[in-house]
């Protein structure tokens, strides 16, 4: 009766054992799901999960290497963590999040302000390498116009500056991340224009320099805004030369001009 009883003590342990292996190898072949921070999901099969990143087999056959840095949550099929149902089974979106590579794009635009009624455009692209939370450092290429009144002529510039750049991140809220930033380097002259039918005047290239004090927005999406204020300085020569009828002689007058500029522009960073 003793051994009766000691076989099938051994039988249920065993029948137990293999009912939880069985479970286990089939819960690992539900499809898992890898939810990104900009809201999107993978769904596949987990080959590999560590403290860095994830590894999935998605449905197409591809097999992706995700960092952690850009998931939310990972879990099976069903799992309310990841599905981030509320109360009433409405779908909870992620949080708003800062892109943080380590290497940013920005592409800016925005405007100038002159005396009077004069101003000017500028358009921007950057590149900044990020050496910690809140240092970068990069380049850039920007596009500047600039309007000037010489006499009772009004003068259009444009300049385009190729520049080194830094940033400082002062401080980063839940949705925002004041900043900033400035530009050194040389802006390219590339006006040449009429003032009238016989008189055209040009401007000639100069040092470039720009400071923007400004704040990163967060979104859900794969890219930030950004707004900032700005103060650029350009430093050229221009130069007026025609033909003068009134004493049938041609005449050409060099003057130099530094140009300090307050503006605004809006940006994307991704």
């Amino acid at each position: 009766m003793i051994h009766g009883v000691n076989r099938l003590f051994f039988l249920l342990i065993f029948l137990g054992v293999a009912s939880a292996l069985l479970g286990q190898t089939q819960d690992d072949k539900l499809p898992q799901i890898v939810e990104l921070k900009d809201g999107s999901r993978l769904l596949g099969t987990i080959l590999e999960d560590n403290d860095y990143a994830v590894t999935i087999a998605i449905l197409t056959g591809d097999t992706l290497e995700i960092g952690y840095k850009y998931i939310s949550a990972v879990g099976p099929v069903g799992d309310s963590r990841v599905l981030r149902r509320g109360a009433a089974g409405a779908t909870t979106l992620p949080d708003k999040a800062f892109i943080d590579d380590e290497l940013i794009k920005i592409i800016s635009s925005g405007f100038t302000f002159g005396e009077g009624a004069t101003g000017g455009y500028i358009l921007s692209f950057h590149l900044i390498k990020m050496l910690n939370d809140r240092i970068g450092i990069g380049g850039g290429l920007s596009f500047n116009t600039h309007q000037r009144f010489i006499g009772f002529n009004r003068l259009d510039m444009s300049h385009l500056p190729v520049h080194l750049s830094s940033r400082y991140i002062l401080t980063e809220s839940k949705s925002l991340k004041p900043y900033v930033h400035l530009d050194l380097g040389y802006g390219f002259g590339i006006s040449t224009d009429r003032f009238d039918f016989n008189s055209q005047y040009s401007f000639n290239s100069g040092a470039y320099g720009q400071v923007q004090l400004g704040t990163t927005i967060a979104n859900r999406k794969n890219y930030n805004m950004q707004l900032s204020l700005n103060l650029v300085y350009q430093k050229t020569s221009g130069i007026i030369n025609g033909f003068d009828f009134n004493f049938d002689t041609p005449f050409e007058s060099v003057f130099d001009l530094t140009l300090v500029r307050p503006g605004f522009t809006i940006g994307v960073v991704f």
